[in-house]
């Protein structure tokens, strides 16, 4: 059997293709064609020209189809896909072109090599981040750009780290600003108690760590802040729980242990009698000494000769302050 050529028809034009060796003594034959033109053109293929071994002539054996396609598919993506999640469950949904076949890769690794265009599945991470890779490849062998996506998977609620209620736990009555720092970013503080036997307390808050009390009576309160919500969306439970002392009592006057209005020396020395845990400062003349005293502190004075003036007042640590007490020397 002898085939004598290969024709590629297309509407604008038509390539003969000759063989090299045309004569074939099989009843089977092959023949490899090569072709480079434009994209996504649809060829006819023409086997012409077929003579057998007697020498009969057949002009027309075959007519097929043919497409010729080098562009590539678009890149797959992922439909509704949030990129910060509180569960380890992440559901893929892919969106790719259609007749295509998808890679996925999770964190470099492969985790499925024939994904459907719309197909869902669903993974199980490990809290922390993670990256994934998609590529996408046609019928035709073209593979599409990779497209890059991650996931943070957050499931630790957010906890208190830092606090303070303007540096004290012991308070006088007023309007105080709790200050919180949180582990990671909060959305909101769900509801925050103060306990005690008085509820007349107010309280104001902003959701980002800022509290403002108001209306508070001396006593012991127990400060709870709950339900605090992280960008997440997870919810913790009880977050801090501290006790709280308000004092508006202001301490007694404080006074020299050991005191003599006439001295025959220029130094003078004495502890204090006072509040414990109170801070004494001690007035010489209308000038303060540069530091404050403790209760268990000796107060050692160089005074001149004449007469002095010497007060001492008393701030306890709500920061009260006591009446003065004066002597002369």
């Amino acid at each position: 059997m002898n085939v004598g050529a290969f024709y590629l028809e297309t509407l604008d034009h038509t390539d003969r293709i000759d063989l090299t060796d045309p004569l074939v003594t099989s009843h089977d034959m092959t023949a490899r064609l090569e072709v480079s033109t434009t994209l996504n053109n649809t060829f006819n293929v023409v086997v012409a020209d077929v003579v057998d071994l007697a020498q009969n002539t057949t002009t027309l054996v075959l007519t097929a189809s043919i497409v010729l396609d080098t562009r590539p598919p678009r890149a797959p993506t992922l439909r509704g896909f949030s990129h910060l999640l509180n569960t380890t469950s992440v559901v893929i949904n892919l969106s790719a072109e259609a007749d295509s076949t998808t890679r996925l890769y999770v964190d470099g690794q492969t985790l499925s090599n024939s994904l459907s265009p719309n197909d869902t599945i669903t993974l199980s991470l490990n809290e922390g981040f993670h990256y994934f890779a998609l590529r996408s490849t046609d019928r035709a062998g073209n593979e599409s750009l990779v497209q890059n996506d991650s996931v943070t998977i957050d499931i630790t609620p957010a906890q208190v780290t830092t606090w303070s209620i303007e540096g004290l736990n012991i308070l006088k009555a007023g309007q105080y600003s709790v200050t919180l720092g949180f582990s990671e970013a909060i959305v909101s503080i769900g509801s925050i108690a103060l306990e005690s036997s008085d509820t007349g307390f107010r309280y104001t808050v902003d959701g980002t760590g800022h509290l403002t009390i108001t209306s508070l009576q001396d006593g012991i309160y127990d400060l709870v802040i709950q339900h605090i919500r992280d960008v997440a969306g997870n919810v913790s439970s009880v977050v801090i729980s501290a006790a709280l002392t308000v004092d508006t009592t202001p301490p007694d006057a404080p006074q020299f242990l050991t005191f003599a209005a006439i001295m025959n020396t220029v130094n003078f020395k004495s502890s204090f009698l006072t509040e414990e845990q109170a801070l004494i400062s001690v007035i010489v003349d209308g000038h303060p000494r540069p530091s404050l005293y403790q209760a268990h502190d000796d107060c050692q004075l160089t005074l001149s000769e004449g007469q002095h003036q010497v007060s001492l007042l008393a701030y306890d640590p709500a920061q009260n302050v006591s009446a003065t007490q004066n002597y002369t020397i």
